[in-house]
């Protein structure tokens, strides 16, 4: 169960629970430049310059997609005492993290298929029904919007949820 916070216009922050089960990706090594050294050396022998950009400090040397872990380590508030920063981002929940490069970040959620996003928001809306006692109505509707939303391809996955928590904190038949 993952628990998702969004924000009404009026600014009034809503956090409902969320079924979901997409797969949890670490952004470091799907989003940030690579070291890839040896790609630019090729291009650089093949074509005489590099359109590549390089970063010497990444540890992965191609962008892909690793899953994270399941949150299981805590970061500590204070260092050792023989390392000189007193205080290095601690957080109060545990965190997930990157198995292969050892990255602590939060996760990029993958996009599901059309087909798997559709079960996806059945099994949200199911649990809202049983958990707020939505109306079918206000059932369909949603579940109409969300997967509209998504055959256009103009939202993420999460923007399409964070749209129908904010429906599902506004609608009027919720308890």
């Amino acid at each position: 169960m993952l628990v998702v916070s969004a924000y009404t216009d009026l600014g009034n922050r809503v956090t409902l629970p969320v079924p979901i089960h997409a797969k949890k990706l670490c952004p470091v090594t799907l989003f940030s430049t690579p070291d890839n050294r040896l790609s630019i050396l090729f291009d650089w022998l093949e074509k005489g310059y590099s359109d590549l950009e390089h970063d010497p400090f990444a540890l992965h040397t191609h962008n892909h997609e690793t899953e994270l872990t399941d949150p299981e380590i805590h970061v500590p508030h204070d260092a050792p005492e023989d390392i000189d920063i007193t205080e290095y981002g601690q957080r109060r929940h545990r965190s997930r993290f990157n198995e292969r490069f050892g990255h602590v970040t939060g996760p990029y959620l993958a996009e599901a298929e059309a087909d798997d996003f559709e079960d996806e928001v059945d099994d949200l809306l199911d649990f809202w029904c049983a958990a707020y006692d939505l109306s079918d109505r206000i059932r369909d509707e949603l579940k109409n919007r969300g997967m509209r939303m998504k055959h256009q391809g103009d939202h993420r996955d999460t923007d399409i949820l964070e749209h129908l928590i904010l429906e599902v904190s506004l609608a009027e038949d919720v308890v």
